[in-house]
């Protein structure tokens, strides 16, 4: 099992529309991310205004640029919550929504003609839909297993299709 918080894809048969949304994994909401972020600035600039009251108020500017430096980093985090891709299976075409960065792009393909490409670099595999010299690597928010589970799936589709 590569993620108990994931359904596991299953092969629903040729007769069952596909619709597959992948999602990053988020292991704290953004709302909870910010009120961490609260609590951790309270922290260090309760701990800066203690060392400012004992005549070392150098540490207040320091404890104000490590905070700015984790909003930063957290702002960007947030940033890629909401980052999922969708396949959708409708009227003879395969359609891949990708929304990356707020950002949502749209592909589709002819499942007569795609093909599923998986490659190894080193230790990580890469996946990625294949149809008239266009390449689209999907699975991206997956672990190794779950890109696996992932080509098995469309590959049933795809096979389902090219047997017609």
């Amino acid at each position: 099992m590569w993620d108990e918080n994931r359904p596991e894809l299953q092969y629903l048969g040729p007769q069952t529309p596909l619709q597959l949304t992948i999602r990053r994994n988020c292991s704290i909401a953004p709302r909870a991310l910010w009120w961490l972020l609260g609590a951790m600035s309270g922290v260090s600039f309760g701990i800066g205004i203690g060392f400012a009251a004992f005549g070392a108020w150098v540490i207040l500017p320091f404890a104000g640029l490590e905070m700015l430096g984790l909003a930063a980093a957290f702002y960007c985090m947030s940033r890629r919550v909401g980052d999922y891709e969708k396949f959708v299976e409708e009227q003879g075409t395969l359609k891949v929504e990708i929304r990356d960065r707020g950002r949502i792009r749209e592909y589709e393909f002819n499942p007569h003609w795609a093909r599923l490409v998986l490659r190894e670099h080193g230790w990580e595999r890469r996946l990625a839909l294949r149809s008239h010299g266009r390449e689209l690597e999907i699975g991206r928010h997956l672990p190794d297993a779950g890109r696996r589970d992932l080509a098995t799936l469309l590959g049933h589709r795809l096979s389902s299709y090219q047997k017609r």
